[in-house]
């Protein structure tokens, strides 16, 4: 049976205050994100929300 499967990948790649690697309490971050099918059949109507989990916020409008 042929179906998508979906695979996703994050990069943290900007920090605001302190460069090491985590995303610190009041820091500002970039993510870099890729959502990549890598099942046997296409998607069709995806659409993929990243939302705040408890203690975060500010997210952005979508970047392309």
């Amino acid at each position: 049976m042929s179906k998508p499967i979906l695979s996703l990948t994050t990069a943290l790649t900007g920090e605001s205050i302190a460069a090491n690697g985590l995303i610190d309490p009041g820091e500002t971050v970039t993510l870099d994100c890729t959502l990549t099918n890598v099942g046997s059949a296409g998607t069709t109507n995806l659409i993929a929300t990243l939302q705040p989990a408890t203690g975060l916020s500010g997210i952005s409008a979508p970047q392309t």
